[in-house]
């Protein structure tokens, strides 16, 4: 469109100033006309642009209305594909003339302009053909684990344990040479100190992702490492200090229960707070860094389930004490329930448990944890009446009350004695023959 104007002019006036009428010969409407949508550029104008461009557009209509004297109820004009321009007044088509030329030679570009406003957000196209599937990628710091099956090897939860912390200190331990070895043929080459860095986390990037924190632990073990120096480092990582790794893996990992976990913070936090404070000297804390920037994943940790399965070694003694006792929903045991073991006063007990059971003569409540049933309270006439029905109840001996226990909670005996565990039922011993279920409760004393 032509602009006849070499600055932007102040915004058109609001309001109406009156009418104002000129004659002038037929001849020049046309050319006229063809100048006038110069003013509908929003161009033309420094502010209020909307309201002046859509004032010109009026303009441009009472512009030819007047001029040719007409007074219409409807009103529309248009050019033709010969550049003619045509005024419908009532249905009534006139031709005015010729408006538009040939057209010209492309003019150079124009300065961009400021970027516009976000549009609004388009609806939502149809959904397309599922894509094939592609590799699978790292399952990041907390990926999805399943424990390998108990076997001839290791036929217990305690034993699988105690394999599991032997492998995973194995595996941290040949990922340790890799970064100790690039780190000194970085340091043969005369490399500064940035360039180690990468060198290291080049080899760590093999089989991890690299996060900041990850990135960060590097550099702060390169340093220690430099400073201590790698030969010192090598003298350090004594068969000794690996058996501590371990007991460190072990122990984390016997206080979750055997699990690795699905979080950082389960196992592999604690472990490597474990390693740090070893006191093996200074590899302690930069081994622990190390472990921090190979951004240990539960995924990772647990690649060759075969390899732990086939595992052996010997319980640590520094661990927390833990059995797991499988405690049926059905047991009554003359009312005491089920015999989970000696109690020793002076020490402290923790318990939790996971499972689920169902008292099925009770019109087959729906199956529960050890929380029990949430919503029906147990009334008169249940070993423990005002909590839960189906909920696990504890007691010390084989007198005196019944306690609530849930999924969790801990005692400190005063005096030697049996723990006892039951299902929140009816009193009676009929009323446990047909429940169904069980829980499997992690008891741990320090």
């Amino acid at each position: 469109m032509y602009r006849s104007f070499k600055k932007p002019l102040p915004a058109v006036p609001v309001g109406t100033a009156g009418n104002f009428c000129v004659r002038f010969d037929a001849k020049w409407l046309p050319y006229v006309l063809a100048l006038l949508p110069a003013l509908t550029d929003e161009r033309s104008y420094r502010a209020d642009k909307d309201r002046s461009t859509s004032e010109a557009s009026n303009l441009i209509e009472a512009f030819l209305v007047g001029e040719m004297c007409m007074d219409c109820d409807s009103f529309e004009f248009y050019i033709d594909e010969d550049g003619d321009l045509h005024v419908i007044c009532d249905g009534n088509d006139t031709e005015i003339g010729h408006v538009v030329g040939p057209a010209g030679a492309d003019g150079a570009d124009g300065e961009q302009g400021p970027q516009g406003e976000q549009g609004e957000t388009g609806a939502t196209g149809p959904t397309g053909a599922t894509g094939p599937a592609g590799a699978d990628g790292d399952s990041g710091r907390n990926g999805v684990y399943s424990d390998p099956p108990l076997n001839d090897t290791n036929p217990s939860i305690t034993d699988m344990t105690c394999a599991k912390s032997t492998w995973l200190r194995d595996y941290i331990h040949e990922k340790w040479g890799d970064a100790i070895d690039a780190l000194q043929a970085a340091l043969d080459l005369g490399k500064a100190i940035a360039d180690v860095t990468v060198s290291v986390v080049n080899v760590l990037a093999q089989f991890t992702v690299i996060g900041d924190e990850a990135l960060t632990a590097a550099k702060d073990m390169v340093e220690g490492a430099i400073t201590v120096t790698v030969d010192a480092l090598n003298a350090l990582d004594t068969t000794e200090f690996q058996e501590q790794i371990r007991c460190c893996l072990h122990c984390a990992l016997i206080d979750n229960h055997g699990n690795i976990g699905s979080t950082w913070e389960e196992v592999i936090q604690p472990t490597i707070d474990c390693v740090f404070s070893s006191g093996a000297g200074e590899i302690g804390p930069i081994y622990a860094l190390f472990m921090t920037s190979i951004g240990l994943s539960t995924y990772q940790l647990q690649a060759s389930l075969a390899a732990i399965a086939e595992t052996s070694c010997a319980p640590c003694e520094d661990c927390p004490d833990c059995v797991d006792k499988v405690v049926a929903a059905s047991v009554w045991n003359g009312g005491n329930g089920f015999d989970a073991g000696e109690v020793i006063s002076g020490l402290h007990y923790e318990v939790t448990s996971t499972g689920s059971w169902c008292n099925v003569n009770n019109g087959s409540f729906p199956n529960s944890d050890a929380n029990g049933n949430t919503s029906i309270t147990a009334p008169s006439g249940f070993v423990l009446p005002g909590v839960n029905i189906q909920r696990l109840l504890y007691r010390l001996g084989t007198s005196g009350p019944w306690l609530d226990g849930g999924s969790s909670f801990n005692f400190d005996p005063g005096f030697d004695t049996h723990l006892y565990l039951i299902n929140n039922d009816n009193a009676d011993a009929s009323s446990y023959t047909d429940n169904i279920g069980s829980m499997t409760c992690h008891i741990c004393q320090s």
